[in-house]
Parts: C-alpha cells; structure tokens; sequence
C-alpha cells in the first residue's frame, strides 16, 4: 500500500507544431504557408496569470493548481483525487496533494488537468452537474494580445491542459506530460498601405455552427477528446484586441494569436479574417482541421484604401442631431458597442486614442448615429439599423434594440437616462452598465463622444483672445485650429476675482457652443472673451438667533444678519437644517425664517448663507425646550384561554392602568356583533394629544366601528370600511382632549361583518 499523502510530477507540452495555412486560391493575398515543423513555445511562469506560453520551453508556476483524477489500469471507475498544487516554477514540476484511497497492488492510469476545476469529478465529465471549461474567450469577450508578435496570452484558464499515464505502477511516481486542448490561429499581417499601420484588433470567423470559442464541456474518456458546447457563450466568432501594438511599416508584418476549441472545415467553406474593421473572406479549396495544440496561420494584407474620415473628440454640445459617434470611456479606452443587442450589456470593446482622435476606423458595431429629440435629450441609434441605446432598471441592463427608454441627458460628465434615472459607464473595464449614483462601480467613467468627420485638406482658422482685465486668458491649440478640433480655453482670475462668463463668436457673429470650458472650432476664426468680476463675499454680523420659543414661529424678521461685498441678495443662495429651521428667505441683511415646535429638551438649528464663487456664512439658531414635554405609552392586548392581560411599553404617568375586555375568545380578532374594550385610567390632568389605534380588516367584508369615550362624554368616533384587497391596516385618531379628576378613558372596538382585528393601541399625552 502507497500513503494516502502522494506526490505526481508533471511535465507541460513542449511544442506547438506549425502546419500549413488556409489559402485562397483566386486572392494572391493569402499564399499557402511553407510547413513548418517542431517550433515550440514556452509556458513562462507568472504569479499573476499562472501559466503562460512564449518561447521554447513550457514553464509552471508556483501554486499552479490541477486536477487529479486515477483509474484502475484500462478500466473506467474513475476516482477524483481532487485538488493538487506545485510549490515550486519550472519546466518539469512536483504536484502534491492527497488521494482520495490508499492504492492497492497492481497499476492504474492517471488523468491531470489544468485548470483546476472544483465541479470535475470524472474522467468522463458526467456527473449531475458537469464541469464546464473557457476555450478562447466566452463569446461576448475578446482574447488579448499585448504588443506585436506575441503569444504570452494563450496561456492559463481560457486554454486548458490535459495529459494522461496509462498503466503505471502502484509505487512508482506518475508523470505527465500535459498538452494544449486549444487549437492556435496564426494571423500575419502584412502592411501593403502607404501609411504605418498599428493593429488594434483581430477577428476570425468559422463557417457558421463552428462554435470555436465559448463555454464548453470536455469529456476526458475519448481520443480525441471529446467537447460539447455548454448552453451559452459560445460563437463561431473569434476576437482578439491589441493593445500596445507598434506600427508596423509598409511591406512589413506582425503576428497575432488566438486561440480556438478544435474544429474542420469542408473545401468551399468560408473563412472571414478582419483586421481593424477591414474584412476579406477566404473560400477554402480543401478541407482543413485546426487540432489541439497545433496551429495554422493565415496570410494577410492589409490593402485597405485609405479612410476618408477621422474620428475627433467632440463637446456633446457641440453635436447636432445625425452626427456619426463613437461613446468612449478614456479611462479605460473603451467604447461602447451595439453587438450584444438586447442580449446582454455591451461588451467595453478597446480603441485607441491619439491627440483626441480615434487611431484607426472603428469598427460598425461601435458607430452610432445621434438624435435630438428635445433641447439638451439625446437618443443614439445604431448606424445602419433601427436599434437604439436604451437602459433597464438593473445594474447591468444598459442594452441596445427597440424599448422606449432610449432618451438621455448629459449629467454631471456621464449619460443619464430620462425614464430609468440610471448612470451608464463602464465596470471592471469589462462592459457597459448603469447604476444610480456615479460615485461606485462606474465612479471612474469618464465618458468622451468622437465625432465622424470627412478629412479634408487642413485648413486653420484663427483664434483670437480679446483683452482682458483682472485676469488672463489662453487655449489649446493657442492661435490657430482646424475646423472640428477641440480647443480648450483656460481662463485664470487675478487674486480677488472670479471668471463671470466665457463666450466665444465667430466672424460672423454667431455664437459658438462652449462646454465645460471647451469647444469645436467652426470653419470660421473666432474670439475669445472672457469677463471676470471682483471676488462677491457675504459676511455674518450675528453668531446666532436665540430663544426661539418652543412653540416654534412662521415668519418671524431678524434684522442685522449679514452684509453683501460685490454681491446682491438676489445672489445668495440659503440652506438650512430642514429639523429646526423649517425655511428661510433673505432681504437686504434681513433673514425672515421658519421653526419647527419642539416638544422635548432646547435644541439647535442654522441657517447657512452663501454667495457663488465665494464664501459660505452659518447663522445658529437656538430653541427653547417644552415645558411640557410629549410622552408615549403603547397597550398591547393579549388573550391566554384562560384571562386578559395586557402588556404596557412607553412612558406611563405614574398609577395609571389600562384593562381590556373582548366578547370573542381571540386576542386580537373581532367577528361580526362582537367587540372589545380598553378602559384606560390614572390620567388625571394629562392632555391627550393623540389616540392611535393599529386595526385590520379583512379584505372581503370586515367592517366594523370605533367608539371613544372621555368620562360619559364621547370626544372621538371613527369607521372602520371594507378595504377590498389583502389585509391591510387603519387607523383611528383622537384630537386632545384634558382628562378631569376621576374620569376614564373607554375605547370599544365593534365588528359590523368579518373580521376586524386589533393590534395595539397608541397613546401620546402632555
């Protein structure tokens, strides 16, 4: 027998092996690729992203985690020995872990995968719930690729290991060799335009029921293995974004990578390649199987004519209604995307952005056409369909297609929804979604509009700066812009001032927009002008107002609050405590406020006065206490079978009772011609300011009335109706009265039909 605590080496694939490449045969374009045999890649080991290939040797990383599965020699009782982990990086590693049984004499075949996933318990991958595996990407993400020519991102969980020992002995030591699932695609791109070409983005797309990225399950059991799709994300589209690319020079090319779930194509199948939105279409002539841990590439040229439009960040003022847009998140150079449709929130897809201009020709799913229904609301159409940007009521219910929620104002730098009130930005930096306030999940959002603009030989305008006193003014670009840059004017007041307005006109005197100190340079020079104003303060002349009586005041005048330098009153802007102060208005140093009564211990309130751009002044306002202050006492019936009692919580004056009486035998339940009764005593000279009675009625036909007696005088009534709907609550209410000496307080409670029911009661008294 072996110890249950049992150690299993590993050794990772050791090589990719390059075959031939898809080809067309009447586009000189893509060329069949000379076969290369034997060039491998290296697995490099990173804390952070576990295992990674790039180079010539497989390399693991410290804490790579696999599952551990072994059967009797050739037989299929499959047992999980669940987790096992390396301690140590390198290319041939030592796994440890503890098998699920002591192995008896004889041998057994071995089964590892990488990664590790809890729901995997069989070989055959079987169970009542099956493990289910990423290959590539789920459908609604995109691989990445970091620079040029690399492969370091077909690594990790999106690309899983399996290997397996057959027939080894109880006491020996497995060893494993463990290769790629995935199948490699290969895309070189060759520049063949005149320009330097920075590649952004790569897609692939399989004949239609390919399904080669996604969600899957892997049964383990065949050769090869077999993969069934899970029920969702999965595509036969492929992704890849590029970030940190370099140009890549005419006539020169780079390679790009990603990663497939093994699949054939049958000779006249179509293949699509798009580089940076530019699609070609490869029609196969022969069939072709892309296998696990191989890869095939593809030949590309990247011929397309030249945009004829620029992308150029524009003020959402500065739009108008049939504008061509980009919606950007700079903080995360994404956009947003129209692919999902009403599926799911549109996926935070990357671009690249220089000098305020988008670096390549977005792709069509990103463009949106804008609409203005009203002054300052926005609607944005997806180019080329009927769809619009809409938002539910979820946080992630941002979506495009047909909903009438589809009208948005600019708020606060993000776009809010008019009829969900909701914020859209971008999460994690993964996709778009909306929330109520901007200060969580999308609080670093910062949403920037680009704008489709037709290129045309540039032609600058100039931008003129009028003088200006007590303060200086400057923009960028400083002197001279083109027609739809962005320029951006910084207005700085002398010490003792501020900006009191911005306006920009052009040569014909029109005005142009300006938002948030920005604005679009017309086909026109244009002046800047700036206007600023002595600094305004407000200053306090009194600390406080005291001796608010209790009873609180409506109206009441102090003169001599404060006093206005380069202001007006008509530019104070007045808050108060809302508990206290109740309201204020202000006149020529006089502040009229109002004050809430006050039925406890002397309590303070303010009132805080300031003016826009200067300071802020607080005025305390001080109440007196009551002198009689209000108390509460709760009676809660209760009926044993056996007695009344009743339980009694809040402030009671002292040798004051209450008893209770019911002609039903339920504590709180009142049938029809039945009643209750609370007789409430020891309340001599109190003032009743309030009777409260916590009734229900049933919803069919409960009815019933209230009756409320002081001594042998009845100062309260009420009505008790059918509600017609669920159980729900009333109430009856008593107005103050003053109890004399020797009289009591009676309430009885009748039931006119089925059912009335009683809770508590609620007394408050002075």
């Amino acid at each position: 027998m072996r110890k249950i605590s049992a150690y299993f080496g590993v050794i990772a694939a050791a090589a990719l092996t390059l075959v031939s490449c898809a080809k067309e045969a009447n586009d000189p374009n893509y060329k069949e690729e000379i076969i290369k045999e034997g060039i491998p890649f290296e697995i490099v080991a990173n804390p952070a992203t576990k295992t990674t290939i790039d180079g010539l040797q497989t390399q693991w990383a410290a804490d790579d985690e696999i599952n551990l599965l072994h059967a009797v020699a050739g037989s299929t009782t499959y047992v999980d020995d669940g987790k096992f982990t390396t301690e140590s990086a390198g290319t041939s590693v030592t796994f440890t872990g503890t098998l699920a049984s002591e192995l008896a004499s004889g041998t057994y075949d071995w089964y590892a995968v990488y990664p590790y996933n809890s729901y995997l318990h069989t070989v055959d991958n079987n169970p009542a719930s099956p493990a289910r595996f990423y290959i590539g990407k789920r459908s609604d993400q995109a691989q990445e690729q970091t620079g040029n020519s690399s492969t370091a991102h077909l690594c990790g969980t999106n690309y899983p290991l399996f290997g397996k020992a057959a027939g080894v002995a109880y006491d020996e030591t497995p060893s494993v060799t463990l290769s790629p699932i995935a199948s490699f695609i290969e895309i070189k791109v060759t520049n063949k335009t005149d320009d330097p070409l920075t590649v952004t983005s790569v897609s692939f797309t399989a004949p239609e029921g390919s399904e080669i990225v996604g969600q899957y399950e892997i049964h383990f059991d065949t050769t090869p293995l077999t993969i069934t799709k899970y029920s969702t994300y999965v595509s036969d589209v492929a992704n890849l974004t590029v970030t940190d690319g370099t140009p890549i020079a005419k006539d020169a090319y780079a390679t790009f990578y990603i990663g497939v779930k093994p699949f054939s194509t049958t000779s006249g199948d179509d293949i699509k390649v798009a580089v940076n939105g530019y699609e070609k279409t490869i029609h196969t002539t022969k069939d072709f199987a892309f296998q696990a841990g191989k890869m095939k590439t593809v030949n590309f040229d990247y011929d397309a004519a030249p945009d004829p439009y620029s992308w150029v960040k524009t003020p959402i003022g500065s739009l108008v209604a049939g504008d061509v847009i980009v919606i950007v998140d700079e903080a995360s150079s994404t956009a947003l995307t129209s692919a999902n449709g009403s599926s799911s929130a549109p996926t935070a897809s990357s671009v690249s952005i220089s000098s305020n201009k988008l670096s390549a020709t977005p792709a069509e799913a990103l463009q949106f056409v804008l609409e203005i229904p009203e002054a300052n609301n926005y609607s944005f159409k997806a180019v080329n369909t009927t769809n619009y940007l809409y938002t539910t009521t979820s946080n992630n219910g941002v979506r495009v297609g047909t909903n009438a929620n589809k009208v948005f104002v600019w708020e606060g730098g993000y776009l809010k929804n008019v009829a969900t009130s909701r914020y859209v930005g971008v999460y994690n930096d993964q996709d778009w979604r909306c929330y109520t306030s901007t200060t969580g999940n999308i609080a670093s959002t910062q949403t920037a509009f680009y704008k489709k603009m037709l290129i045309t030989p540039a032609v600058e305008y100039n931008i003129t700066i009028a003088p200006a006193s007590h303060g200086t003014v400057s923009t960028s670009p400083a002197s001279k812009a083109e027609e739809g840059a962005l320029v951006t004017i910084t207005a700085t007041p002398d010490d003792g001032y501020i900006l009191s307005s911005l306006t920009v006109v052009d040569a014909s005197s029109a005005n142009v927009a300006v938002s948030e100190n920005q604005f679009s340079m017309p086909a026109k020079d244009v002046t800047v002008t700036a206007t600023f104003a002595l600094q305004p303060s407000i200053n306090k002349l009194k600390d406080s107002i005291d001796d608010v009586p209790a009873a609180g005041v409506s109206g009441e005048v102090e003169i001599g609050v404060y006093s206005l330098t380069n202001a007006v009153d008509g530019d104070v802007v007045i808050d108060v405590d809302g508990t206290v102060v109740t309201d204020a208005i202000v006149d020529g140093g006089t502040v009229m406020y109002d004050v809430a009564e006050n039925t406890g211990a002397a309590r303070s309130g303010w009132i805080k006065l300031s003016v826009p751009g200067g300071n802020l002044i607080q005025i305390d306002v001080n109440q007196l206490g009551s002198a009689t202050p209000t108390y509460t006492v709760t009676y809660t019936q209760a009926y044993s079978g056996t007695g009344h009692t009743v339980a009694t919580t809040g402030t009671a004056p002292a040798g004051s009772a209450c008893s209770w009486t019911t002609t039903y035998t339920n504590s709180n339940q009142l049938t029809s011609g039945k009643s209750m009764t609370y007789t409430i005593t020891g309340f001599d000279g109190k003032t009743i300011t309030g009777l409260t009675l916590h009734l229900r009625t049933n919803a069919s036909k409960g009815t019933g009335s209230v009756s409320m007696m002081h001594g042998s005088t009845e100062f309260g009534s009420y009505s008790v109706p059918v509600l017609g709907s669920t159980y729900s609550d009333q109430e009856a209410t008593v107005t103050a009265t003053t109890i004399g000496t020797g009289e009591t307080v009676t309430v009885v409670i009748t039931a006119a039909a089925n059912s009335v029911y009683c809770e508590y009661i609620t007394l408050s008294y002075k």
